[in-house]
Protein backbone atom coordinates (compact mmCIF):
# COMPACT_ATOMS: atom_id res chain seq x y z
CA UNK A 1 0.00 0.00 0.00
CA UNK A 2 3.01 2.50 0.65
CA UNK A 3 4.37 1.61 -2.94
CA UNK A 4 1.25 2.16 -4.32
CA UNK A 5 1.01 6.14 -2.61
CA UNK A 6 4.85 6.52 -3.28
CA UNK A 7 3.74 5.63 -6.78
CA UNK A 8 1.00 7.84 -7.48
CA UNK A 9 2.85 10.84 -5.65
CA UNK A 10 5.66 10.42 -7.82
CA UNK A 11 3.26 10.54 -10.81
CA UNK A 12 1.47 13.65 -9.78
CA UNK A 13 4.59 14.94 -8.76
CA UNK A 14 5.77 14.83 -12.39
CA UNK A 15 2.20 15.89 -14.04
CA UNK A 16 2.49 19.00 -11.83
CA UNK A 17 6.22 19.79 -13.20
CA UNK A 18 5.44 19.24 -16.87
CA UNK A 19 1.95 21.36 -16.63
CA UNK A 20 4.20 24.31 -14.52
CA UNK A 21 6.45 24.51 -17.45
CA UNK A 22 4.02 24.38 -20.04
CA UNK A 23 1.72 26.76 -18.04
CA UNK A 24 4.88 29.04 -17.66
CA UNK A 25 6.37 28.59 -21.04
CA UNK A 26 6.77 31.88 -23.46
CA UNK A 27 4.61 32.69 -26.35
CA UNK A 28 6.54 32.78 -29.56
CA UNK A 29 6.92 36.24 -31.12
CA UNK A 30 4.13 37.12 -33.46
CA UNK A 31 6.62 39.33 -35.66
CA UNK A 32 8.85 35.66 -36.54
CA UNK A 33 5.32 33.68 -37.52
CA UNK A 34 4.41 33.43 -40.92
CA UNK A 35 0.92 33.88 -41.54
CA UNK A 36 -1.49 31.24 -42.20
CA UNK A 37 -3.60 33.16 -44.07
CA UNK A 38 -3.91 36.86 -45.40
CA UNK A 39 -7.36 38.67 -46.00
CA UNK A 40 -9.15 41.21 -45.39
CA UNK A 41 -11.19 42.56 -42.59
CA UNK A 42 -14.71 42.79 -44.29
CA UNK A 43 -13.79 38.97 -45.64
CA UNK A 44 -12.84 37.46 -42.91
CA UNK A 45 -16.51 39.11 -40.91
CA UNK A 46 -18.24 38.12 -43.75
CA UNK A 47 -17.07 34.64 -43.84
CA UNK A 48 -17.74 34.83 -39.88
CA UNK A 49 -21.10 36.01 -40.21
CA UNK A 50 -22.30 33.64 -42.93
CA UNK A 51 -21.54 30.09 -41.12
CA UNK A 52 -19.21 31.02 -37.61
CA UNK A 53 -18.51 27.08 -37.51
CA UNK A 54 -16.95 26.49 -40.77
CA UNK A 55 -14.97 30.11 -40.07
CA UNK A 56 -14.37 28.40 -37.05
CA UNK A 57 -12.74 25.05 -38.75
CA UNK A 58 -10.60 27.72 -41.32
CA UNK A 59 -9.54 30.33 -38.89
CA UNK A 60 -10.08 29.82 -35.44
CA UNK A 61 -6.31 29.59 -33.69
CA UNK A 62 -4.57 30.54 -36.59
CA UNK A 63 -1.86 33.10 -37.04
CA UNK A 64 -3.61 36.23 -40.10
CA UNK A 65 -2.38 38.96 -41.33
CA UNK A 66 -6.08 41.54 -41.84
CA UNK A 67 -5.85 44.06 -43.69
CA UNK A 68 -8.46 47.57 -43.35
CA UNK A 69 -9.47 50.91 -42.15
CA UNK A 70 -9.13 51.93 -38.80
CA UNK A 71 -12.23 52.37 -36.97
CA UNK A 72 -11.12 53.64 -34.01
CA UNK A 73 -8.39 52.99 -31.38
CA UNK A 74 -9.61 51.74 -27.93
CA UNK A 75 -7.15 52.53 -24.50
CA UNK A 76 -8.11 49.83 -21.64
CA UNK A 77 -6.67 49.21 -18.37
CA UNK A 78 -2.89 47.71 -17.62
CA UNK A 79 -2.48 49.88 -21.10
CA UNK A 80 -3.66 47.07 -23.22
CA UNK A 81 -4.84 48.86 -27.05
CA UNK A 82 -7.34 47.27 -29.07
CA UNK A 83 -7.66 48.09 -33.10
CA UNK A 84 -10.97 48.64 -34.09
CA UNK A 85 -11.28 47.19 -37.72
CA UNK A 86 -14.17 48.49 -39.75
CA UNK A 87 -15.83 45.66 -41.81
CA UNK A 88 -18.74 47.71 -43.51
CA UNK A 89 -21.21 45.75 -41.17
CA UNK A 90 -23.45 48.01 -38.80
CA UNK A 91 -23.20 45.15 -35.64
CA UNK A 92 -19.65 44.12 -36.26
CA UNK A 93 -16.08 44.72 -36.66
CA UNK A 94 -12.62 43.06 -36.27
CA UNK A 95 -11.07 43.78 -32.88
CA UNK A 96 -7.57 43.58 -32.96
CA UNK A 97 -5.97 43.48 -29.43
CA UNK A 98 -2.50 44.52 -29.68
CA UNK A 99 0.23 42.40 -27.71
CA UNK A 100 1.48 44.09 -24.72
CA UNK A 101 4.69 42.50 -25.15
CA UNK A 102 5.98 43.78 -28.15
CA UNK A 103 4.65 47.55 -27.34
CA UNK A 104 4.22 48.60 -30.83
CA UNK A 105 3.51 53.01 -30.47
CA UNK A 106 -0.26 53.66 -31.81
CA UNK A 107 0.09 57.03 -31.80
CA UNK A 108 0.28 57.38 -35.34
CA UNK A 109 -2.54 55.47 -36.24
CA UNK A 110 -5.55 57.81 -37.01
CA UNK A 111 -9.62 56.45 -38.02
CA UNK A 112 -9.93 56.12 -41.35
CA UNK A 113 -6.25 54.87 -42.13
CA UNK A 114 -5.48 51.46 -44.02
CA UNK A 115 -3.33 49.34 -41.97
CA UNK A 116 -2.37 45.50 -41.62
CA UNK A 117 -1.74 43.52 -38.46
CA UNK A 118 -0.54 40.08 -37.62
CA UNK A 119 -2.51 37.95 -34.45
CA UNK A 120 -4.08 34.66 -33.80
CA UNK A 121 -7.73 34.36 -34.05
CA UNK A 122 -9.69 33.61 -31.06
CA UNK A 123 -13.34 34.00 -32.88
CA UNK A 124 -16.59 35.37 -32.67
CA UNK A 125 -18.71 36.86 -30.32
CA UNK A 126 -20.47 39.87 -31.80
CA UNK A 127 -17.09 40.89 -33.24
CA UNK A 128 -14.31 38.76 -34.63
CA UNK A 129 -11.64 38.77 -32.19
CA UNK A 130 -7.77 38.42 -32.16
CA UNK A 131 -4.66 38.43 -29.72
CA UNK A 132 -1.40 38.86 -29.54
CA UNK A 133 -1.63 41.40 -32.82
CA UNK A 134 0.96 43.51 -33.83
CA UNK A 135 1.86 46.07 -36.53
CA UNK A 136 3.05 44.68 -40.13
Amino acid sequence: MKKLILLIGIVGLIGGLIAYQMYTQPLKDMANMDAEVQMSAMDLYVAYDADESAANEAYLGKIIEISGVVQQIENGDAGTATVVLDTGAALGSVLCRMDQQKGDDLSHLQPGQQIQVRGECVGKLIDVEFTRCILI
